[in-house]
């Protein structure tokens, strides 16, 4: 009986202890999330283009899973893929073929990007991960 007495009440200071380290912990990510540098800007833009290409010429579904800003988005326009966040603005590619962008995101955090292709045309959703 002593027993579980003690291995419940190691198990509630550990769970204490834990809940309170949660805000910081959180506060600390949400600072690392804010600052989203150009390199990991221009890493996420290599990934999509190989993606797109590959969904391209495979004709195969694919997904990537990042964790990106809600103020980060994709542009297709004029042949040009890109990626605008804070008033800058990240070239993916040049595509001879129709990209369509369709972003439904309703929170910031986990996002989902899936390419696919139809009829000659890649179609790109942003959704928030599940």
């Amino acid at each position: 009986m002593v027993e579980l007495f003690e291995k419940c009440l190691v198990l509630g200071v550990s769970f204490i202890v834990a809940l309170s380290l949660y805000p910081s912990i959180f506060n600390s990510s949400l600072k690392v999330y804010e600052s989203f540098s150009d390199n990991q800007i221009k890493f996420l833009a290599k990934e999509i283009d190989e993606a797109v290409k590959a969904a391209y010429m495979f004709k195969k579904q694919y997904s990537l899973s990042y964790m990106i800003p809600k103020d980060l988005c994709l542009c297709f326009e004029d042949g040009l893929l890109k990626i605008l966040f804070k008033d800058k603005v990240f070239i993916v590619g040049v595509y001879s073929f129709n990209i369509f962008v369709e972003d439904f995101r309703a929170s910031e955090g986990f996002s989902r990007i899936s390419f696919i292709e139809d009829d000659g045309a890649i179609f790109i959703v942003v959704e928030d991960a599940v």
